[in-house]
């Protein structure tokens, strides 16, 4: 089952205030998870997209709630 924008990767919080995203070019990604799970949303990125091998990838933390897919700006 595909999860909701607005769902946290590992339960049904819909209140995720961390995303970690790379858009840029392959591999991509983008994650949300809520405060619970912000460890495992690391560790996951990391599996996914490896670590110390120079891919580079925002963190996102917000007061508000974040979703995947949403513009976003790193300046």
């Amino acid at each position: 089952m595909e999860k909701r924008k607005d769902e946290c990767l590992f339960c049904g919080s819909r209140s995720c205030s961390t995303r970690i995203v790379r858009s840029s070019e392959p591999p991509f990604y983008d994650e949300i998870a809520c405060d619970n799970h912000v460890v495992a949303l690391e560790k996951q990125s990391d599996e996914v997209l490896g670590s110390h091998n120079g891919i580079i990838r925002c963190h996102i933390s917000s007061t508000g709630r974040l979703k995947r897919g949403e513009p976003y700006s790193y300046e």
